[in-house]
């Protein structure tokens, strides 16, 4: 339906709740036998064995112990569980059926594929997706959504997208991504009139428990004319204590003690938080923080993004970032047009002293602008050189400057 407006012309869409897929979660599903009751008493089994074994042998064993055990009959069961519940959704996105998530996490086996123009995936109550389990000489590691290039009108909103568990991954796989709009190779302009909506997305990788995970990539997007509205992508500084891991005395508060574990660079790693290789894509509200090489990562031509707040990764040190003159935001050479107001870079190296050259790093043309930028020293050792470039905006550091803004 149309509805005149000052400002322009209002536009809604109405679907028919028979084209309308309600999504239920193990717990609520009324197929599945599953019921929270049963995933407690599985998780005291796994917490209790894993405590066992810590005392006998120390956490670093016991931290095995659940990934070990992934295949025993309960785990089995929860891979059926999860079948059930990724070929569902599937079968009503191939139907071309908008989708509502529930309350709920939903653990995939493979990633959604959406293929219809104008279909809709909207999570209530932060449903969150969970990518598959994923161990080296699993082939290609797989994330939560995955949509096709020329489609149009697609919006994805309320989700919270995370890395699964991982396992002996040596090298991250490039072509990894919990969220893919497009296709590597595939042009793809997209419309501006019927735009691809990301809004209230959250992706994270670590943070929900004490196993490891990774993914090389956040958010990848390929396509053009997408939108982002509100987009926080997060790699975990902290985590649920290991098993037998004691918590730690404050790093900075006195007498108090940090109920969780710190993980350092060689746990939950992720290298950037989105990577836009698409023309004409807009960030409204983006968030990045702490992944392992630069943030966020811009080859489109015409990307705007309109408020970018990025907090640099805890527990590198200079010969792993700062040497290596990774960013928080960077714009590759080769690119013509960008524009970004609203840009705040701050850091905290928590572990070792990391001093990073630049916080944005961007080809210096006319079309190429950043307007109300700055940098902040919250704490720890070293700090941020300069704002943009190396050379625009002095270094913020504990006996310096804590804020510079250009």
């Amino acid at each position: 339906e149309g509805e005149g407006e000052d400002e322009g012309e209002l536009t809604t869409r109405t679907v028919p709740f028979e084209r309308v897929f309600v999504a239920r979660a193990p717990g609520f599903h009324p197929e599945l036998k599953a019921s929270f009751a049963q995933r407690a008493e599985q998780e005291r089994r796994w917490q209790q064995q894993s405590e066992a074994e810590a005392a006998a042998a120390g956490a670093s064993e016991a931290e095995g112990t659940r990934v070990a055990g992934m295949d025993d009959g309960s785990i089995a069961y929860d891979r059926a569980e999860s079948e059930h519940i990724t070929a569902e959704i599937q079968a009503a996105l191939d139907a071309g059926l908008d989708v509502v998530l529930t309350p709920g996490i939903y653990t995939l086996t493979r990633p959604l594929k959406i293929e219809h123009n104008d279909q809709v995936v909207l999570g209530l109550g932060l449903a969150t997706l969970v990518a598959p389990d994923y161990a080296d000489g699993d082939g290609a590691q797989e994330g939560c959504i995955r949509v096709a290039p020329h489609v149009e009108g697609v919006r994805i909103a309320g989700i919270m997208l995370q890395a699964g568990r991982s396992t002996t991954v040596a090298v991250l796989d490039p072509t990894s991504t919990l969220l893919q709009v497009g296709e590597e190779g595939t042009a793809d302009p997209g419309n501006v009139a019927n735009p691809i909506v990301i809004s209230d997305l959250f992706v994270r990788v670590g943070g929900s428990d004490f196993d490891d995970a990774t993914i090389h990539t956040m958010v990848k997007i390929f396509s053009g004319n997408v939108v982002g509205d509100d987009l926080w992508l997060w790699r975990a500084d902290h985590t649920a204590l290991r098993p037998g891991e004691t918590p730690r005395v404050h790093h900075t508060i006195p007498d108090a003690h940090e109920d969780y574990h710190l993980v350092t660079m060689d746990e939950h790693r992720c290298a950037h938080g989105v990577d836009v290789q698409g023309d004409d894509v807009s960030m409204y509200g983006l968030a990045v923080e702490h992944t392992l090489q630069d943030l966020v990562r811009w080859s489109g031509e015409r990307g705007l993004t309109l408020f970018y707040q990025s907090e640099l990764p805890y527990d590198v040190d200079s010969a792993s970032f700062g040497d290596k003159h990774y960013a928080a935001y960077r714009v590759t050479e080769d690119v013509q047009e960008h524009n970004a107001w609203g840009v705040g870079v701050y850091s905290f190296f928590r572990d070792a002293p990391c001093m990073v050259p630049a916080a944005v790093v961007h080809p210096e043309r006319a079309g190429v602008t950043f307007t109300h930028t700055f940098t902040r020293h919250l704490n720890g050792h070293g700090s941020i050189a300069s704002v943009i470039n190396g050379k625009h905006g002095p270094a913020t550091r504990p006996d310096g400057p804590l804020l510079v803004a250009v």
